[in-house]
């Protein structure tokens, strides 16, 4: 895993604002306006952020199944650690959804941490 992807998946699973503040404006932001709305934008707090990720997960739902199927989500979640499987996520979540704008890492360890793709995949519950 790249370094720097290790680093940032690390920080974005120490700090949950940061990790949906990062995804909420790398929905909205171009790298034309990146400065801009890192200056004045209006970030809603986490709770609207977490609101609006469920709709916007819902109606991403069936692009997102990929995951499941494609790269085998299930079985990849038993046998990775979870900063790796984030990884994994975050590559097909780029391949998946091309350019829509989304900072990939950041949806990538909520979709693993959050356990949306537990639920999305309908995978097993890990014994422990």
């Amino acid at each position: 895993m790249d370094s720097k992807l290790e680093l940032q998946i690390d920080n974005y699973l120490s700090d949950e604002d940061k990790l949906y503040q990062d995804w909420y404006t790398g929905l909205f932001e171009t790298s034309e306006d990146a400065q801009y709305t890192t200056e004045v934008g209006i970030i809603p707090d986490r709770d609207k952020i977490k609101r609006f990720f469920e709709k916007w997960f819902n109606n991403q739902k069936d692009k997102l199944k990929k995951l499941c199927v494609d790269y085998d989500y299930c079985q990849k979640r038993q046998q990775s650690q979870q900063s790796s499987l984030i990884a994994v996520v975050a590559d097909g979540v780029s391949i998946i959804l091309g350019s829509m704008p989304v900072n990939v890492a950041a949806l990538a360890t909520i979709l693993v941490a959050g356990k949306f793709l537990d639920r999305l995949c309908d995978c097993p519950k890990n014994e422990e």
